[in-house]
């Protein structure tokens, strides 16, 4: 049996920049669907539709690492509406014992993936909270714009998509 990733070594990069003092991060991939049944069926038969993808990232302010820019930086980029287009999300250390990078997450912006130049992601729902007892931290949801892909260190990629472009 394989070993497991630990969440310890999880990571995520933007414009080749790790974000620091993080916490969590997740990622859902969605596929919309409808139900097409006819009266009298007694079974119900769901087509898939539109896919896609949204996500979310928590952490704290750290004055002393650059990730209270960081943080400050992604709700910046909320405030501006601006699209990021080089975010990965890497579920093992970005770098490995071989010194490569390790598999990620990332949106299919680039003309590998697909075809397309235009997919990425946009920061919204900008949470700050304190506590008197805890840390001050920053919780980011992200909306997919476009497919996203999955590489992996040998060289593959896979793209949640149907569809060649």
């Amino acid at each position: 049996m394989a070993t497991p990733l630990s969440g310890r070594y999880c990571s995520i990069r933007w414009d080749e920049h790790t974000i620091s003092s993080l916490g969590t991060w997740e990622i859902v991939i969605n596929v919309d669907s409808a139900e097409v049944a006819e009266f009298g069926s007694v079974w119900k038969k769901t087509l898939p539709m539109m896919q896609g993808w949204s996500g979310s990232v928590t952490g704290f302010f750290d004055t002393a690492t650059s990730s209270q820019h960081q943080l400050t930086a992604l709700l910046k980029n909320s405030l501006q509406a601006n699209k990021i287009q080089d975010i990965r999300f890497y579920p093992e250390s970005s770098v490995n014992e071989a010194g490569t990078t390790g598999m990620f997450f990332m949106p299919a912006y680039t003309s590998v993936c697909i075809g397309t130049t235009d997919a990425g992601a946009f920061i919204s729902n900008v949470r700050v909270s304190a506590d008197k007892g805890g840390l001050v931290s920053g919780s980011y949801d992200i909306l997919g714009y476009g497919p996203i892909a999955l590489f992996i260190t040998t060289g593959e990629m896979f793209v949640f998509s149907s569809s060649s472009g």
